[in-house]
C-alpha cells in the first residue's frame, strides 16, 4: 500500500511537473512570437526592399504610377536610396508602380524637386543627367531593345569616304 501511495505520489508531481514546464514553454514562445510579430509589422526601410515584406507592415502607403518611358529604373532606385526612404516597385504589364510609406512623401517630394532643380540650373547638367538616366541599348531587355530600334535609327558602321576616283578610298 505504501508502494502505492508512493509511486502514485511521484506520478501525480512529475505530471504537474510536466504540465508546468509546458505551460512555461509555451508562454515563452507565444512572448516571443508576438515581439517578433510586432517588430515585423513596425519595421521601417532605407532604400529598395522586397514587395511582400514591404507590404507586410502596418504602415499606410502610397503609390505613384510612373511613366512608362526610356528611364533606367535602377538609375531612379540610386536617388531614391540617397535619400533614404524606403520604397518597393511593382511591374504589371509596361507599367511600373512605385510603393513608398505614406509618412516619407514630404521626403520624397523635396528630394525629387532639389533633384529636379539642381539638373535644371545648367543646360549641361540637364544634358548629362539625360546621359546616366536613359536606358542605354545594352541595358534594355530584349523587347525593349526591339521597340528602341524601331523607333530610332541604327548605327550602320562608319562607311569609307569615296574620292572622285571610284572605288578608291581616301588617303588619310
Amino acid at each position: 500500500m505504501d508502494q502505492e501511495r508512493t509511486s502514485h505520489s511521484l506520478a501525480l508531481k512529475g505530471k504537474i511537473t510536466v504540465e508546468m514546464a509546458i505551460q512555461a514553454l509555451y508562454t515563452l514562445t507565444k512572448a516571443y512570437h508576438d515581439e517578433s510579430q510586432h517588430k515585423l509589422e513596425n519595421k521601417t526601410f532605407e532604400g529598395e526592399t522586397q514587395f511582400n515584406e514591404f507590404m507586410a507592415t502596418k504602415s499606410q502607403k502610397d503609390v505613384e504610377q510612373l511613366l512608362s518611358s526610356e528611364v533606367h529604373l535602377a538609375k531612379l532606385k540610386h536617388y531614391l536610396e540617397e535619400v533614404k526612404v524606403g520604397f518597393t516597385y511593382q511591374q504589371k504589364g509596361e507599367t511600373t508602380y512605385l510603393y513608398f510609406e505614406s509618412k516619407n512623401r514630404l521626403l520624397a517630394e523635396k528630394a525629387l524637386k532639389d533633384m529636379l532643380a539642381n539638373i535644371t540650373k545648367s543646360p549641361e547638367k540637364l544634358a548629362a543627367f539625360s546621359k546616366k538616366v536613359l536606358k542605354k541599348p545594352h541595358e534594355m531587355l530584349p523587347e525593349e531593345k526591339l521597340a528602341y530600334y524601331r523607333t530610332h535609327t541604327v548605327y550602320k558602321g562608319s562607311s569609307p569616304t569615296i574620292t572622285k576616283e571610284i572605288g578608291k578610298e581616301k588617303a588619310r
